[in-house]
């Protein structure tokens, strides 16, 4: 099975979404992030699904949630993303 390695940037920016919102929107946030990581399995196993992005750095992609204002950036690996 492909796996998910995140950058501790990329956790800490997760962990942003859920604890910097307001109590009233937490709920929200956290259905967010679930997009993201769902989305960020899906990748694993389609790395080639997203956008190819040599402009800023050879062999990174980006990848944009269905419904989602966040950009995901990510390398392909032999084992996943």
């Amino acid at each position: 099975m492909p796996r998910v390695r995140y950058a501790r940037s990329a956790q800490a920016d997760l962990e942003d979404i859920v604890f910097g919102v307001d109590a009233q929107f937490e709920r929200a946030a956290e259905e967010t992030v679930r997009r993201i990581v769902a989305a960020c399995k899906r990748l694993a196993l389609f790395p080639r699904l997203g956008r190819p992005r040599p402009v800023y750095a050879l062999g990174l992609r980006s990848f944009v949630p269905h419904g989602s204002r966040y950009v995901i950036y990510y390398y392909p690996l032999d084992d996943g993303v």
